[in-house]
């Protein structure tokens, strides 16, 4: 990340027309009406107006305001009312979720520091972050952000976690004269720096800006606009052609529009919108109990659809907190238990469990770990984070879980000199005198090979012994066992009774205690939750910034790279590797064409070293290849990629703003495993939009099937159903069972199927032939029913049994859809409390309808007797067992 362009502090400050006492008042206030404030220009504010014109997307919407318009013409103020609380009651639910959840991803911002220490006419200010303009000389220290893009002036063992940039997770030197990036945080040491651009002229801000505002449709969005659309030229088409041929037998023009409003409403599924509203309410709900939160509410189906999931590896499929799990102490190779930060494991030697603090050598490298150490520990609210290095934090955890901390060492020991570490000298050295025995002695810390080199003895069971060409070479051998294992590997060595404290004479002839091999781990839940995306047909890809040998040893840690079918079908010999290796670096990445990269790029799992922009070719690359890819991650580096996925699932605790913005979903938790429960949840969802769907398309076209039986067979004026009839059925008597349908609970092999389709529609070719089987069999019953009462005597008895057996149906017909996936019976399938409320509530209302006096008057029905309602209840059992016998068949 880091660039020299200066040899001098002042020859930065020269550059930038500063001092090293920083701006005066004057010069500051002038610079930020030149540049602006040191904020990134964030995308308009959703307003609670822009939420409220998203919800008339909906064409059904318009079809319904169009049907509301005919009915005040006609009179039918009753269908009027109906039909506008509908539209009010689904613009009202998706408006409330949606604004709901724009102010949730407001309140996930994070509650960090915001202000930066500055010089200011040579004294020392804290000063709002947005204030800081080019010019100003910032002073670093442990735990602060860097503010803006700058350039370092002065530098005590600075290092940077630049994770948020470039996927790293090993905090990065920088010494004087090299680029520092806004939004990277200083771990360790100090700093002076000169502040080089602000606001979007950052780094930072260049990836913001680069964010493509605009937003790709969803798969259910377009199934649903499809759906709609399709619908509506239904309704178009069926009303006009029904006008224009009742005008040509005769009819009167107020009486034939009035048939027309009929078959309109019957075709449009009045209450899909609704239904699909509180479906994807529900599942938007449950998917935040499982701490992931949607931005959008047709998002949530999304991941259900999903067929690949690119993440990062730091934070993500890791905890992103070093740890210690393997030590060499003398000559035994120590386990040690425990992940993360929380001082909580044991120790290991074979499998048999160590008493850590009755164990002499294990206790002095550990100790020496803490004397040669800068970081620090700390719990709060029952839960463990650190200050400083994560490396150098590790070795307190190690520490701490021996029962040794860095308190009690404190007491006893006091600093007196210390050497820093640097890139050139690999090593760190403190020099510490013990209050109880008034001894100084120098602690060590560096890389093997060095240490091996300044090492002249070495520690062992029976006390220090000569370090031998052999005992080098066993070291080395350990230590790249560990290495080749995505280990990080520390020496430890210390010098007994220092007088001379310099440099040279300090870190010679050195004990070696031994060998520390810590790694960023990954999630305990990370292996189960990438087993359960493969059986689910869902592939993970890691895309990190790590090398590629680390990253090849977390993927296997965690099942991504697993045993593979050999892949004969390129000649090329570097494809060839790829796709055997499964691995491969943005380096390699840079040598393969667009179109070449397409080919293999469902071969690899693993992209290492990997730039921002390449992240890019990435999803691209396996859209081209027809995937829905969910990409997640949380630092900057990450956000162009997630708005250019087809869902992007940002980190809701480590992630940064930048990325919140530009993703679709936000985890809370940062837990990978909630991708794999959004998926679930998301496929469920599907399957209940899918079953609710087919079941209120079938009874739609029950209904325009049965009025032009009875148009065909009677005439325009003795239909079956009245358009008030259809509404309620539409509106009132489905509405609560089709939501039933709507919130279903899990099955058992959600998880067992592959990915769905992207391109298939809502109504594939399955869907139309259940909906065909279902319509038909249900319109010729309830024709039975009409024709049975002799509509041309007795017309408003005819309506009534024709009426009261597709209401009849409501109690049979949904558990019928209730599977439409297998012949059989669905397995763990638990019974549906709201689909059976649903139908008695149904149930329930359909009686008050037939039996209150100001009702009938208005639905023009005629009571029916207990003996009467056997024909109607005996046709819908006979329908609903002709539909269950078909389904089957189909479905085998």
């Amino acid at each position: 990340m880091s660039e020299k362009r200066y040899k001098t502090g002042d020859a930065i400050c020269k550059e930038f027309k500063t001092q090293p006492e920083g701006l005066s008042d004057q010069d500051a206030l002038q610079r930020r009406k030149q540049y602006g404030y040191n904020e990134l220009k964030s995308k308009e504010k959703v307003s609670a107006l822009r939420v409220l014109a998203n919800q008339f997307k909906n064409l059904i919407l318009y079809v319904l305001i169009a049907a509301a318009i005919v009915s005040v013409y006609e009179g039918e103020l009753i269908a009027f009312y109906v039909i506008a609380g509908v539209i009010v009651i689904v613009v009202a639910l998706g408006f409330v979720q949606e604004y709901q959840a724009e102010r949730v991803m407001a309140s996930l911002k994070s509650l960090v520091k915001t202000d930066n220490t500055v010089r200011r006419s040579g004294k020392l200010r804290s000063i709002h972050r947005k204030d800081i303009v080019p010019g100003d000389v910032v002073v670093l220290d442990t735990g602060d952000t860097v503010p803006a893009d700058a350039i370092v002036i002065e530098a005590t063992q600075l290092r940077l976690d630049e994770s948020a940039l470039t996927g790293e997770s090993v905090p990065v030197e920088h010494r004087v004269g090299e680029d520092l990036f806004a939004g990277t945080f200083v771990v360790h040491g100090k700093g002076v720096c000169v502040v080089a651009a602000t606001g979007m002229n950052t780094k930072l801000g260049s990836i913001a800006s680069s964010l493509s505002e605009g937003s790709t449709e969803t798969p259910l969005q377009k199934n649903v606009t499809h759906l709609t659309k399709s619908l509506a030229l239904v309704a178009l088409f069926g009303s006009a052609a029904t006008f224009a041929f009742g005008l040509w037998q005769g009819a009167l023009f107020d009486e034939i529009l009035l048939v027309a409003l009929a078959l309109a409403v019957a075709s449009v599924p009045e209450g899909l919108p609704l239904a699909l509203t509180i479906t994807l309410a529900h599942g938007m709900k449950r998917m935040a109990k499982h701490n992931a939160v949607v931005r959008k509410l047709v998002s949530v189906e999304t991941l259900g659809s999903t067929t690949v999931v690119c993440t990062d590896k730091t934070g993500t499929l890791t905890k992103n907190e070093m740890t210690v799990e393997r030590m060499l102490v003398g000559d035994v190779v120590y386990e040690v238990t425990g992940s993360g930060y929380a001082p909580t494991g044991d120790f290991l030697s074979q499998g048999q469990l160590i008493e850590a603090e009755e164990n002499k050598l294990l206790k002095q490298l550990l100790t020496s770990g803490i004397l040669c150490n800068n970081a620090t520990l700390v719990q709060s609210d029952n839960k463990w984070s650190i200050i400083g290095d994560p490396t150098e934090a590790a070795l307190l955890v190690a520490a701490g879980k021996a029962n040794i901390w860095k308190e009690d060492v404190n007491e006893q020991y006091e600093r007196v000199e210390e050497l820093v570490f640097t890139s050139e000298r690999k090593r760190m050295t403190v020099v510490a005198r013990n209050k109880k025995s008034s001894t100084t002695d120098a602690y060590v810390k560096g890389a093997p090979e060095v240490m091996l080199q300044l090492a002249h003895t070495r520690m062992t069971r029976d006390g220090i012994k000569p370090l031998t060409d052999a005992d080098r070479d066993r070291i080395t051998r350990i230590q790249e066992e560990f290495a080749n294992s995505a280990y990080r590997v520390l020496a430890l060595g210390y010098k007994e009774a220092v007088t001379d404290l310099n440099a040279e004479s300090l870190e010679q002839e050195l004990v070696f205690l031994g060998l520390v091999a810590m790694i960023d781990p990954p999630r305990e839940e990370t292996l189960d939750a990438i087993a359960e995306a493969k059986s689910a047909g869902v592939d993970v890809k890691m895309v990190t910034g790590d090398n590629k040998d680390t990253a090849r040893a977390i993927a296997k840690k965690v099942g991504l790279l697993g045993e593979h079918e050999p892949v004969t079908e390129f000649s090329d010999a570097k494809l060839q590797h790829i796709v055997h290796d499964h691995v491969v670096t943005g380096t390699e990445l840079d040598t393969i064409d667009d179109d070449t990269f397409a080919t293999v790029v469902d071969y690899i799992d693993v992209y290492a070293r990997v730039r921002p922009e390449q992240k890019l070719r990435i999803i691209n690359a396996l859209k081209r290849k027809g995937h829905i890819v969910a990409m997640t991650g949380d630092g900057v580096n990450d956000a162009p990629a997630l708005r250019q996925a087809d869902i992007g699932v940002a980190m809701g605790i480590k992630g940064t703003d930048v990325a919140k913005n530009a993703s679709a979903m936000v985890l809370q938790d940062d837990n990978f495993a909630t991708i794999i429960s959004a998926i679930r949840i998301g496929r469920v969802l599907y399957d209940n939009i899918e079953k609710l769907g087919v079941y209120l398309i079938s009874r739609n076209f029950t209904e325009i099937i049965l009025i032009f039986l009875g148009m065909l067979t009677f005439g325009v004026h003795f239909l079956p159903l009245l358009a008030i009839h259809i509404l309620y059925i539409n509106l009132f008597s489905e509405i609560v069972p089709s939501l039933g349908l709507g919130l279903d609970k899990n099955v058992e092999d959600v998880m067992k199927r592959g990915p769905r389709d992207s391109k298939e529609r809502l109504l594939n070719r399955k869907n139309k032939i259940l909906i065909a089987i279902g319509a038909s069999t249900m319109a010729l019953v309830a024709y039975l029913a009409f024709v049975l009462h002799q509509p041309m005597q007795t017309l408003e008895e005819a309506q009534t049994f024709a009426f009261a057996t597709i209401t009849a149906m409501v109690l049979f017909i949904p558990f019928a859809y209730r599977n439409i996936h297998r012949a059989g019976a669905q397995k763990n399938s638990t019974p549906n409390g709201i689909l059976i409320g649903g139908v008695i509530f149904s149930g329930l209302l359909t009686l008050m309808v037939m039996y209150t006096p100001t009702l009938q008057s208005v639905f023009r029905v005629i009571p029916l007797s207990p003996t009467e309602w056997i024909v109607p209840v005996g046709l819908a059992l006979t329908a609903f067992a002709i539909i269950s016998l078909l389904k089957r068949l189909v479905l085998r």
